[in-house]
């Protein structure tokens, strides 16, 4: 008996209760956003319009794909190295492209490592005046590890033509005698 006298005053506070928090949330007023988006509120999401769409910072997929075409300014690697403009034709200017021969001749000695900082592939065409001439290549300025890119051509005449692609940042080096022409295709 006791019981039922608690429940049948706790039921009509409770009801009491309920009715003046939802009138509560009735009787509020909704405010729609100030601005379109992304004016003062959350950023625009990526859009499926026609238009186009800018954002700031970075934008990261796991695979992109365009149906028609893509286009930038400037490509460059995963890490945001290495980078190209595409105006050039090719990634780092690619050989040949935007490139024009240099006589190195009075500029380049045997012996002395060199290093291709155009940040493209270069062309070295090199003649040398008879006698043994080898040109060696290595990613360092040493010769711990070079390779040889061109040798003599093994006959017994009067010049060795030796020629070899420097990857850009790599070091080169003519041995042997002194070069009777020293020829580089690279940008300027």
């Amino acid at each position: 008996m006791q019981l039922t006298t608690q429940f049948s005053r706790l039921v009509p506070l409770t009801l009491i209760l309920l009715g003046l928090v939802s009138y509560n949330f009735m009787s509020a007023q909704w405010v729609g956003p100030t601005a379109t988006a992304p004016g003062s509120n959350t950023s625009a999401p990526i859009n499926v319009s026609t238009s186009t769409q800018s954002k700031l910072g970075n934008f990261n997929a796991y695979i992109l794909s365009a149906a028609s075409s893509t286009w930038s300014p400037r490509y460059c690697d995963q890490v945001g190295q290495n980078c190209w403009d595409p105006t050039t034709g090719a990634p780092g200017g690619g050989l040949g492209v935007g490139q024009t021969w240099k006589n190195r001749t009075g500029s380049r000695v045997p012996n002395v490592w060199y290093q291709n900082t155009t940040g493209s592939p270069m062309y070295l065409a090199v003649r040398t005046g008879g006698g043994a001439s080898w040109m060696v290549y290595n990613t360092v300025a040493s010769d711990t590890g070079a390779l040889e890119i061109a040798g003599q051509d093994g006959d017994s005449g009067t010049y060795d033509n030796l020629y070899a692609i420097i990857p850009a940042n790599g070091y080169y080096k003519q041995l042997g005698r002194n070069a009777a022409v020293w020829a580089e295709l690279s940008t300027p």
